[in-house]
């Protein structure tokens, strides 16, 4: 996951905890004044809906209520086709405790499918299908589509760069971006 958002006050990155400890330097690094990595990692929660854009007031309003009653705050970003919702790792159960008080929600990494058995006509026994392949893939099209939320299994970091140090960051996101293998660590410098 990866997202690159961009306004007149900040800059926001989302990305995921491994990419941003391998490739952003670290708060207060002098390499990137300006830029603030969020300590505590975040779980993205997707939301899929058939409306798209046109009902997506409606959901950010259905579930950021009964999170907000709960004392969780969120993070919601939108996409064309997707929302998500961003909480602190360590809320997890509780946001799962809360929104399966309202909605239909699986989490897709703990869901366990086990073959049904069919009735063979000839000689009475019980046997798995044909093709199971087909069958997990029907199963799990169907999961995905009444699925109206589901958890990533990723944990990702929030990061906010000042538009004030620019100058001082700006070269380096794009090495992060285009080229990485440009990037000295921190170690690298300081020699």
């Amino acid at each position: 996951f990866f997202s690159y958002t961009e306004n007149s006050m900040e800059i926001s990155i989302i990305a995921d905890v491994e990419t941003i400890e391998k490739d952003f330097p670290k708060n207060n690094s002098p390499i990137c004044p300006g830029l603030c990595i969020c300590e505590d990692p975040f779980r993205a929660l997707q939301i899929d809906n058939e409306y798209g854009l046109e009902m997506s007031g409606k959901r950010i309003n259905d579930l950021s209520a009964p999170l907000a009653q709960a004392g969780i705050s969120i993070f919601y970003l939108s996409t064309y086709q997707t929302d998500f919702i961003f909480v602190k790792e360590k809320r997890i159960p509780l946001v799962v405790s809360v929104l399966k008080k309202s909605f239909q929600f699986i989490d897709l990494d703990l869901l366990n499918i086990e073959f049904p058995m069919y009735l063979n006509n000839n000689d009475e026994q019980f046997l798995p299908p044909e093709n199971v392949s087909s069958w997990l893939k029907d199963i799990l099209v169907e999961v995905r589509r009444q699925c109206k939320k589901s958890l990533s299994d990723k944990n990702l970091r929030l990061i906010g760069l000042n538009r004030e140090y620019m100058e001082g960051w700006a070269l380096v996101m794009m090495k992060i971006m285009f080229y990485p293998e440009l990037l000295k660590t921190e170690e690298e410098i300081e020699k």
